[in-house]
């Protein structure tokens, strides 16, 4: 924006897009960078504006802050002793540096959105830091290696809503980003999604808004660092990447930095641990499809493919040496998630395996990878004529999976509770449903008591009189 010595005094205006100016009052602005990493409220840039916050991404500012973002400019006006006005325009600066310096050796990390989202100003500064923090700063070999990373944020929006995916994938963002030669775009494009793409040996990665903080570094072994998936697709794909091996590949591959595992992308080639942050072979059974049981980290071996490409201990073998010489954080070759504490994944894995042919509506749901019971639900109990066929519905209510053989939905009976005309359900009760109950269960005509005290009538089922003005006569104010 400007040094971070530079005040400028006067008034800030802002182009609504419509050819018309606000002009924002106040008498400072000021570029502050001394928070950074450090303020819950994420303030990176001060203005210093009388009625308006402190925070760059302050609540309540956000209308005014996508202006100046998206008009990209900025007019300033100073007006001297003598009454002589000078004004000027400056390009805003959109690629707010959250970390690192950037220098000839160092990589960028930048993370932008665009208008196929619903993300604010805000919304990608704390993505971003999200990324920094819970992400590659916790993952090696970016976590030692972090010095070697600068990490900006973009603040404009780019491309168009409901562009494809794969439009990002393969944009030259160095042009269109504010935030130029950055090795990586991590690019939020889709709402609602935990799941990333990109391409190979690129720069850009396309990512839904929920995903976990550490599945950039995953799409980054790929764009970065070169490696395929780890676990099975339903095709095959190009094979020679560095971390997946041929069954012919594997004496003179990875020798003693690993074990070999079958399914790396393919089901005929081999990975060098059970499972890592670049997948677990058949996820289906080794982690129930649930990618948040993936361990955020890499194995060994790839540990020292991305090693090569941050700074090379010369060959693949050497670097995967480096990284078992220097303890880098990587998974235990042979460590298995623990899946124990997973119910499901799906809802199948919590149905009734039982041959049930009669059970509407009382089927078990996975929420969050446990099994939500039905049981307590209402349903409709099925009433079957002795040859099979559906006579009539009656009220039910969903049992434990053994509660019948021959379903789950356990038919409801009622009886009246004739102090209070009210039909609850009774396992011995006469009547079907609590429409067949009601007009045999009439409420109690109601009835008052005297309040001797106050000589007021209040109501009372076990009263001696049957209307307020009955009760009156006999009860007088003190």
């Amino acid at each position: 924006m400007l040094p971070h010595t530079d005040t400028i005094y006067g008034k800030l205006v802002a182009n609504d897009g419509d050819g018309g100016e606000t002009i924002i009052t106040g008498d400072l602005l000021t570029y502050d960078s001394k928070n950074s990493g450090s303020d819950e409220k994420y303030d990176y840039f001060q203005w210093k504006i009388k009625g308006w916050s402190d925070s760059w991404a302050g609540e309540g500012e956000e209308d005014i802050l996508e202006k100046l973002v998206a008009d990209g400019t900025i007019t300033y006006q100073a007006t001297f002793p003598d009454g002589t006005t000078v004004s000027n325009q400056k390009l805003l600066n959109l690629c707010v540096r959250l970390a690192g310096e950037k220098n000839g050796s160092n990589f960028g990390i930048t993370t932008i959105r665009t208008k196929s989202v619903n993300f604010s100003v805000s919304d990608v500064i704390k993505k971003g830091i999200a990324i920094k923090e819970q992400g590659y700063k916790q993952i090696d070999p970016f976590k030692t290696y972090i010095n070697r990373f600068y990490f900006d944020v973009d603040l404009k929006k780019i491309g168009e809503a409901n562009w494809p995916t794969n439009n990002y994938a393969s944009l030259d963002m160095q042009k269109l980003s504010s935030c130029g030669n950055s090795r990586i775009y991590n690019i939020y494009d889709v709402m609602n999604i935990n799941n990333g793409a990109t391409i190979m040996n690129s720069k850009n990665v396309v990512l839904g808004t929920l995903i976990a903080p550490s599945l950039p570094v995953h799409e980054s072994g790929h764009a970065f660092c070169g490696l395929e998936d780890e676990y099975k697709f339903d095709y095959n794909r190009a094979s020679g990447y560095p971390n997946c091996f041929s069954s012919t590949g594997i004496s003179n591959g990875f020798g003693d930095y690993g074990s070999p595992y079958l399914i790396c992308e393919s089901s005929n080639r081999y990975r060098t641990s059970y499972c890592s942050i670049m997948g677990c072979g058949d996820e289906s059974k080794t982690i129930r499809d649930n990618i948040a049981l993936r361990p955020e980290k890499f194995n060994l071996w790839d540990c020292g493919v991305c090693l090569s490409k941050i700074d090379s201990k010369g060959t693949l073998k050497e670097n995967a040496q480096y990284c078992r010489n220097n303890s880098f954080d990587v998974v235990n070759i042979d460590g298995k998630p623990n899946a124990s504490t997973l119910e499901c994944s799906n809802n199948a894995d919590c149905e009734n395996k039982k041959d049930i042919k009669w059970d509407p509506g009382c089927i078990d749901y996975c929420v969050a990878n446990k099994c939500v019971s039905a049981a307590g639900q209402s349903c409709t109990f099925i009433v079957k004529n002795s040859n099979g066929t559906i006579a009539n519905g009656a009220d039910g209510k969903c049992g434990s999976k053994e509660a019948s053989t021959e379903g789950r939905c356990l038919q409801i009976k009622y009886s009246c509770v004739k102090s209070t005309g009210e039909c609850v359900e009774d396992v011995n009760g006469i009547f079907s449903s609590v429409n067949s109950c009601k007009p045999g269960c009439p409420k109690p005509p109601q009835k008052y008591s005297c309040d001797a005290a106050k000589g007021t009538c209040v109501q009372d089922n076990n009263g001696q009189w049957e209307s307020p003005g009955s009760c009156a006569v006999a009860c007088p104010k003190p």
